[in-house]
């Protein structure tokens, strides 16, 4: 059994615990030790910082999407906490279709890459998941500066590998080689 009593004005909480037993263990010399007490109190003492941490207001990044969405509205001034806070609105959206048009891409890979080798599909697929973060990452640059609006920004990468990955998918469809297959092949 236990009670919690907090002393508000002092910042202070006491936990007083009944009928408590403790017990330690040494393993060098193999030995356990047991202390038992009819009552044991815990005291915590928090910081005055703690307490004021309600007042300060959330970053973009540990907002929840209905708090990112209130935040972007509300906003008059176009700052950075604005645009990063459309970035990642933007990319909470954008990531699951990502993994789709990565994988509508990665299927038709793996198809062909079978008429090469096998580490091939894989550098390839590697290839492809490079290409996507790096168009991912110039894009959140360029929309936490305002630069390119976090709208397009974030769903550009994706719309790019989503293209492609369709085009290596109808082309694999009509069972038509692959031309970076084909380039791959050349250069062995």
């Amino acid at each position: 059994e236990g009670r919690l009593i907090s002393e508000p004005d002092k910042f202070i909480i006491n936990w007083e615990l009944d009928n408590v037993t403790i017990l330690q263990t040494n393993r060098n010399n193999r030995s356990a030790y047991s202390i038992s007490f009819d009552t044991y109190s815990l005291i915590f003492k928090i910081k005055r910082e703690v307490v004021k941490f309600e007042d300060k207001e959330k970053d973009p990044d540990e907002m929840s999407l209905a708090e990112l969405h209130g935040f972007i509205k509300k906003s008059a001034a176009k700052d950075e906490d604005y645009w990063k806070a459309q970035v990642i609105f933007h990319r909470s959206f954008a990531y699951p279709i990502a993994c789709f048009a990565l994988g509508i891409s990665a299927m038709p890979l793996g198809i062909q890459s079978r008429s090469v080798k096998r580490s091939f599909g894989l550098a390839i697929g590697l290839f492809f998941f490079f290409l996507y973060y790096l168009l991912l990452s110039t894009a959140i640059i360029l929309g936490e500066a305002g630069s390119l609006h976090p709208a397009v920004g974030m769903y550009l990468p994706t719309l790019i590998i989503g293209i492609i990955g369709i085009y290596l998918f109808i082309n694999t469809a009509r069972e038509r080689t692959i031309p970076l297959v084909l380039f791959f092949q050349y250069i062995r």
